[in-house]
């Protein structure tokens, strides 16, 4: 049943490309195929639903299942073989009724393999494509290249070392490769710890400049990339401040107070 039904080209017999078992049940697994369908079960397989009609078809690179809704999907397709390189990397609320392109600022290159890391609710996830590894720290807004010393390779395979808190990349021609992902997640802040904190910061997506209020000054700040790479350091002077981001590429970035302990993520 899975392979019925030809939505994309196949080479030779469909097969099952792709799998994945969801953490919180074990009943619930996602399904892609080579000739571009999508199918999930939530009772260990006894029955199948197709959920690839509001997908563009494709060939089912990877997917995934959320580590904190049940009804919640992700996956990527591959259009490589039709000369299509976009980027192309879906998630679904609602069991795959309906689906939101995630692909945001990624570069148009194939995606061969996606990872959430567990414990960060969805809001960090990989993707591994044609020229390296690309991370995202809010949920899929924006993209950033993972690192700065790969060499632009294709990735078709990720998973976590957790005893070391390391991303491992399974490359084409350069073996494989690790990244402590410690620079990554303790920079991570939920945008709920931060309005907690009744803190404001505004606008956030920015583009030329960001607005702090509500904090007491004066006080040193210092903006981090996902590398963990400070990349702007400043003062804050007064109770309502501009900081200016025009001189930062287009990426997410972590605003640390310095002294407060407080963190906010941020967006350009």
């Amino acid at each position: 049943i899975l392979n019925y039904g030809r939505r994309y080209g196949a080479r030779g017999t469909p097969t099952i490309s792709t799998l994945d078992e969801s953490r919180l049940d074990s009943n619930v697994i996602i399904a892609g195929t080579t000739n571009g369908n999508l199918w999930v079960t939530y009772n260990a397989g006894q029955s199948w639903d197709s959920i690839s009609i509001n997908l563009p078809a494709g060939y089912i690179s990877s997917v995934k299942t959320s580590v904190k809704d049940i009804n919640t999907l992700y996956v990527s397709i591959s259009g490589q073989r039709d000369y299509n390189n976009a980027a192309q990397v879906y998630r679904s609320n609602d069991r795959g009724k309906t689906w939101q392109s995630i692909s945001s600022n990624l570069p148009k290159v194939p995606v061969f393999d996606l990872y959430i890391l567990p414990k960060y609710n969805d809001s960090i996830l990989f993707v591994g494509n044609d020229i390296g590894v690309y991370v995202s720290i809010d949920a899929g807004q924006s993209w950033e290249r993972l690192g700065d010393n790969m060499p632009y390779i294709p990735v078709y395979d990720m998973e976590l070392n957790e005893k070391n808190n390391e991303l491992i990349a399974g490359t084409f021609a350069r073996s494989i490769q690790t990244f402590n992902l410690d620079r990554l997640t303790k920079q991570n802040v939920s945008v709920k710890e931060n309005l907690a904190n009744n803190y404001s910061i505004f606008p956030n997506p920015a583009t030329e400049f960001i607005t702090i209020s509500n904090y007491k000054f004066p006080s040193l700040y210092k903006i981090i990339n996902v590398e963990g790479k400070n990349v702007k350091t400043g003062k804050l002077n007064s109770e309502r401040e501009k900081i200016i981001l025009s001189g930062l590429q287009n990426g997410s970035y972590i605003l640390s107070i310095e002294g407060k302990r407080k963190r906010f993520s941020i967006v350009k």
